[in-house]
């Protein structure tokens, strides 16, 4: 059982760390993302890529919104692309670290080069599940946008 001095304690610290409070403080935190993470990387292309795919997920739709869900839908998919190729990538620095390693026989290394290009990989699936949660919403979300009603609201009425 935890005490009341510690609890006390405890209720105090998670007051002082909530994350920034100020103005600037929320801004800077939310572009953390765009200089650290994935998104940090710039497609090449991207954008007339994120146009192409829009427009041919809208089709001839005049909505707006049809046109704004079929962009959330673009960027999620394109995204999704990316992480497949630097998955892709990853796996062959992987075989080609063991391969290289192997011809000098050099275990110890080959071991240390396969746990750094593990972690790069486990860091890159996160990304990935992240990526098609956003995808599968998107894809939701369009579809409501365009249809009028999920597909799934569809399939369970039939």
């Amino acid at each position: 059982m935890t005490g009341s001095r510690r609890l006390t304690a405890n209720r105090n610290n998670a007051r002082k760390s909530t994350g920034p409070r100020t103005a600037g403080g929320l801004v800077r935190s939310r572009s953390n993302a765009l200089r650290h993470g994935f998104a940090a990387r710039a497609m090449p292309g991207s954008r007339n890529d994120i146009e192409t795919l829009t427009k041919a997920l809208a089709g001839h739709s005049r909505s707006p919104l049809a046109h704004h869900y079929a962009s959330h839908v673009a960027k999620a998919e394109l995204a999704r692309r990316e992480i497949n190729a630097q998955r892709f990538k990853l796996l062959q620095a992987m075989c080609a670290v063991t391969a290289e390693q192997e011809l000098v026989g050099q275990r110890q290394q080959i071991a240390q080069s396969l746990l750094e290009l593990l972690g790069q990989f486990g860091r890159l699936e996160r990304y990935g599940r992240r990526a098609r949660c956003r995808l599968r919403d998107a894809v939701a979300e369009h579809t409501v946008a365009t249809f009028g009603r999920s597909i799934r609201a569809k399939a369970t009425a039939d």
